[in-house]
């Protein structure tokens, strides 16, 4: 399936997760496959609330204490546990300060690519090959990046690009 990692601190949603589950409930519509919201803190049942109505079909929680403020590692091997268990596609994260240190601290765990502040998402339907696209040369070309050969496949998403769900 395809997953979000909702960015937060202390408990309050950075609106780009909630515009990246939008986008990948659409994504997953086309390729058939379910949408997981991924959560780590401390104290976080409401996001995980909010997750399942802003479009996640489950949400992976891991609710600890020790989660209570965010840190890269202790943060990036929660979320690449998860994905060394369930094998998502695809995941999503926000371009920000924080889904930009944790995305690539995955990817490194995980062995995967990652591409960095997509302003365009594609999937094929046949492989589920996912196409993120951003901007180059000031805006002058679109590069379209392409993770072939490993999974999942990982983009940071830039944030108020893609429109918030109802």
């Amino acid at each position: 399936g395809i997953w979000v990692y909702i960015q937060h601190r202390r408990g309050e949603a950075a609106p780009v997760s909630w515009q990246l589950l939008g986008v990948a409930r659409e994504l997953a519509q086309q390729i058939d496959v379910p949408v997981g919201a991924v959560v780590l803190g401390s104290g976080v049942q409401n996001l995980a609330d909010d997750a399942i109505a802003h479009g996640a079909d489950m949400v992976y929680l891991i609710d600890d204490p020790v989660l209570a403020d965010y840190r890269t590692q202790a943060y990036a091997h929660g979320v690449a546990n998860l994905i060394k268990k369930y094998k998502p596609e695809i995941v999503f994260y926000g371009s920000t300060i924080h889904g930009r240190d944790v995305a690539g601290a995955v990817a490194t765990i995980v062995k995967t690519g990652l591409a960095a502040d997509a302003t365009q998402l594609a999937v094929e339907e046949e492989g589920h090959l996912l196409h993120a696209s951003r901007p180059d040369f000031g805006g002058k070309l679109m590069s379209t990046i392409l993770c072939k050969r490993h999974r999942p496949q990982m983009a940071t998403c830039r944030p108020g690009v893609f429109p918030m769900p109802e």
